[in-house]
């Protein structure tokens, strides 16, 4: 028998036994972050940071968002807060990613400064290779299977200028906090199947400005042009390897933006291999080029060529191209320079043919899919436009628009036999619960220390969408089941086992967290949910579940 320990204080502990293991023609449904946010609202995420196009360029900051809304922080990768480097965990600090490659390109023969753009340059876009994606097709249209469990999201950010589709997410970010550049959005795509179909077809926020940490003095004028939730997740789990949700942990693929490079004045050069001789040649970088590095368990190796502008866009004829976000998936079986999947954009004054092109297209080597499609608008099952979907304005007028997305990342469970990731959470539909949630409940496992209790992770689990404008306070509290593998049944049952204390939430807060030790020795699902009451002090009155959230589930172990 195997057994799984939740620890949750001084509500005390379940020990549970287990068996062994068996083997449109709308845009997206806004749903404002005060009402429920996302899937992945608190969880670990790789950002860079970068002043907004209207100021002068200092070196940008490339950070670890720790997990949790109100626990988590924006810093640097070091060895001190995630662990040392191992084969599946690399090193993001800027010394490992650029010290052994930028200086020499920008002549610079000084101490190595990340502060300095001489040292760190400023990407156009980033990702980690894992943003696991079904084909498209020779239209650039997502294939979702409607036969299995299989669903998609995108997440996205813009830069300040945005505006957004009138009522859009990005829309309503700008009333709410003056500008979109910070808030961290996802698309659900319509035609999943696999998760709650509340999310299906809907836009949420995943992080707010604030909630990110970019409300201080220090971040003014910031913008999260860049991101990639694996980034996060394989820091956050050094002794972990590569699971359904996150495939790839040793490759970092990249752009350069171009207002970095043209900062020295000159064409910088590397070398990099040549395919048909495998000889080092001379390449001068450009901000139309996706890059890649390979991590070999010590180092990262200098930068090769994953796209070339024949991979991307083959013979079209094409002016000042710049691609500032990238969405890479590194199939499995595919060389790290040779990636089969790549959704990207360009910068706003990029034309192709003589036009302006959609905000976000999608490239496919024809490896795995027998189809190659390059730089065709990016859209999901319907026909419709990504961008049409996330509420994004798609052509340009004489004074806005079009939007100019800055960071992308793509989610889906891979294994679609097994919809379920080990270390981050779906939204699960369940027998008997309400077509609707009144609260966002995202879940996600970090590696954590050994320690007296035999604690080896935690969970956090974030409730997002509080609403108690009719009561004093509120009492959050979380209810945890864990099942075993043999008594998994579909639809999903959620019959809770415990429930965590209540967690006082004043009533001007939106969102609470949960961390707890998680001790693992065998297999199933941990399963959970959040349910808010409402408090009133004079008189004295607690009214129970006045909401509750969808039920994520989590593989074990």
């Amino acid at each position: 028998m195997n057994t799984i320990k939740i620890l949750l204080g001084a509500t005390g502990t379940l020990s549970v036994a287990l068996s062994s293991p068996l083997a449109a023609q709308t845009s997206g449904t806004v749903i404002p972050a005060a009402e429920a946010q996302g899937m992945f609202t608190g969880l670990h995420t790789g950002v860079q940071l970068a002043p907004s196009a209207t100021q002068v360029v200092p070196s940008s900051k490339l950070r670890i968002r720790s997990a949790g809304v109100y626990s988590g922080s924006l810093e640097p990768w070091s060895s001190t807060e995630y662990g040392g480097a191992s084969a599946w965990h690399p090193d993001y600090s800027p010394e490992a990613l650029y010290g052994h490659w930028v200086p020499a390109a920008t002549g610079y023969a000084g101490v190595f400064d990340p502060t300095l753009p001489f040292c760190v340059p400023e990407l156009g876009g980033m990702s980690t290779g894992g943003d696991v994606s079904p084909p498209v097709d020779s239209t650039g249209t997502l294939q979702l299977a409607t036969s299995s469990v299989r669903w998609h999201s995108m997440t996205f950010t813009v830069d300040s200028a945005a505006q957004g589709e009138t009522g859009s997410s990005v829309d309503l970010a700008r009333s709410e906090e003056g500008t979109a550049a910070g808030r961290i959005f996802s698309y659900f795509s319509v035609g999943s199947t696999g998760i709650r179909q509340e999310l299906v077809d809907t836009v949420r926020v995943e992080y707010t400005r604030s909630q990110l940490g970019l409300g201080t003095t220090a971040f003014d004028g910031f913008e999260v042009s860049a991101l990639d939730w694996g980034m996060g997740l394989i820091s956050s789990t050094p002794g972990e390897g590569p699971t359904s949700f996150q495939p790839v942990r040793d490759t970092f693929y990249f752009t350069l933006a171009r207002r970095w490079l043209d900062s020295f004045g000159s064409p910088l050069a590397i070398l990099v291999t040549d395919p048909m001789t495998s000889l080092p040649v001379p390449h001068l970088l450009d901000p139309a080029t996706v890059y890649v590095m390979t991590w070999d368990g010590t180092d990262w190796s200098q930068p090769e060529i994953a796209f070339d502008h024949d991979a991307l866009f083959g013979t079209v004829t094409a002016v000042d191209l710049e691609i500032d976000a990238l969405s890479v998936y590194r199939r499995s079986g595919e060389e790290p320079d040779e990636p089969g999947f790549v959704v990207f954009s360009l910068d706003p004054a990029s034309t192709i043919n003589g036009s302006t092109p959609n905000q976000v297209l999608v490239s496919q080597r024809a490896s795995g899919t027998g189809l190659t499609v390059q730089a065709e608008p990016f859209k999901v099952p319907g026909g419709d436009t990504f961008t049409f979907k996330a509420g994004l304005l798609e052509t340009a007028t004489p004074t806005v628009g079009p939007d100019n997305v800055k960071g992308l990342c793509g989610r889906d469970p891979r294994d679609e036999m097994q919809p379920f990731d080990t270390q981050v959470g779906f939204a699960a539909d369940w027998a008997g619960g309400p077509a609707t949630s009144g609260l966002g409940l995202a879940m996600a496992r970090v590696d954590g220390p050994l320690d007296a209790k035999g604690i080896v992770d935690y969970v956090v689990l974030q409730a997002s969408g509080i609403e108690l404008s009719q009561y004093d306070a509120g009492l959050l509290v979380f209810d945890l089941e864990v099942v075993d593998p043999k008594d998994d049944v579909t639809p999903l049952q959620f019959n809770p086992m415990v429930t965590s204390d209540p967690l006082l939430i004043p009533n001007n807060h939106s969102t609470g967290e949960l961390f707890f030790g998680l001790q693992v020795d065998g297999s199933g699902q941990l399963r959970s949910r959040a349910r808010l009451y409402g408090v009133q002090f004079v008189p004295l009155m607690i009214v129970p579940d006045i909401e509750a959230s969808w039920v994520n589930v989590l593989s074990l172990p």
